[in-house]
């Protein structure tokens, strides 16, 4: 019967211990591999995992692409609305330092008006003239515009009247002249026109010469 030559046999017991380091019991059971409805049923519960994730994900995305549109239009907003205010505020400095310079441009058009005669007048006159164009011209180039108030029907938007009197020749509430001009600036009332307004004229009275009465109207 031969020999066993058992110099380079490891004993019982380290092999043990070896197992147990390697996280394999001795003389376990192997496990028996799975079943195809095993892996099929694993794969779909890892699928249905992704899948949620890829969904929180993407609904995450949308929240924060919805807030930045939100943030944009809020934005936009402000922008447009800044720059109303910077115009208005443009606009209203304009329209007061223009306002300023009309009663200038009434003075001298009254002087324009008051100033007759040769000589000095005449020389006066030429340059009071010639400094009402230039004003004018930059007035105009600025935007701004006489009314036109004569013969028109009274607006209260445009004109303010001061007096009402009697006028055959105007309808009732027509403008029947200009105290002073109004002026437009870009379209809106930089100054509204100081006019007289039309009313129709009351009932005349003719004396009577009986019973001592002074007079009756015409339409009695």
């Amino acid at each position: 019967m031969p020999e066993i030559n058992t110099e380079n046999m490891e004993p019982a017991g380290e092999v043990a211990a070896d197992c147990e380091g390697m996280g394999v019991e001795p003389d376990s059971p192997v496990p028996a591999p799975l079943t195809v409805e095993e892996l099929l049923s694993a794969w779909d519960a890892d699928r249905k995992e992704m899948e949620g994730e890829i969904l929180r994900r993407d609904q995450a995305i949308a929240a924060y692409h919805e807030r930045l549109l939100r943030l944009q239009a809020d934005f936009d907003n402000f922008r447009k609305r800044k720059q109303k205010e910077d115009q208005e505020l443009v606009g209203n400095i304009t329209e007061r330092v223009l306002r300023k310079f009309l009663p200038v441009l009434d003075n001298l058009e009254r002087a324009l008006d008051s100033c007759q005669g040769e000589g000095e007048a005449t020389a006066i006159l030429a340059g009071v003239e010639m400094v009402l164009r230039q004003l004018r011209s930059v007035l105009q180039e600025e935007g701004v515009s006489a009314m036109e108030a004569a013969g028109r029907p009274f607006n209260p938007e445009l004109y303010h009247a001061v007096a009402r009197i009697e006028s055959e020749d105007y309808e009732e509430d027509t403008v029947v002249d200009e105290l002073q001009k109004g002026y437009y600036y870009q379209g809106r009332v930089l100054r509204p026109a100081l006019v007289r307004v039309a009313r129709r004229p009351g009932p005349k009275v003719v004396p009577l010469k009986k019973n001592g009465e002074e007079g009756v109207s015409e339409d009695e």
